[in-house]
């Protein structure tokens, strides 16, 4: 979806910093901000209100929509295809386990078990 002043969605992402110590790196994919800090929640907070008064400056200036569909520096493609990657395993293992998981549930006094989870075998 391409963002535009009408409307727009804006992805972060809070990681540990590779470079310092206890410090978090925190990054707006669409709009290439990142921030850096000590503490998590206050840096959600920070890149949040950034990337809010990122967007009111576009409208309010009446700026390109072009703005608001910006890229992270390509040193963060790595980090960038490594999470697509895992959200793609992610989705994967949810269909998998919505095919190819499920439970068995028997009875002392019933003769059939019933098969739960499995939507091709509950019928």
């Amino acid at each position: 979806m391409k963002n535009t002043k009408q409307k727009s969605t804006f992805q972060f992402l809070l990681v540990p910093s590779k470079t310092k110590k206890n410090w978090y790196s925190a990054f707006c994919f669409e709009l290439g901000l990142i921030r850096e800090g000590r503490d998590p929640l206050e840096l959600k907070r920070q890149i949040s209100k950034l990337a809010f008064n990122y967007y009111r400056s576009v409208i309010d200036n009446n700026l390109s929509d072009d703005l608001l569909n910006q890229e992270l520096p390509k040193k963060y493609n790595t980090l960038l295809e490594k999470i697509s990657l895992e959200k793609l395993c992610r989705e994967w293992e949810e269909v998998l386990n919505k095919k190819l998981l499920w439970r068995l549930i028997a009875k002392e006094k019933e003769n059939t078990p019933k098969l739960m989870g499995c939507s091709s075998c509950e019928k």
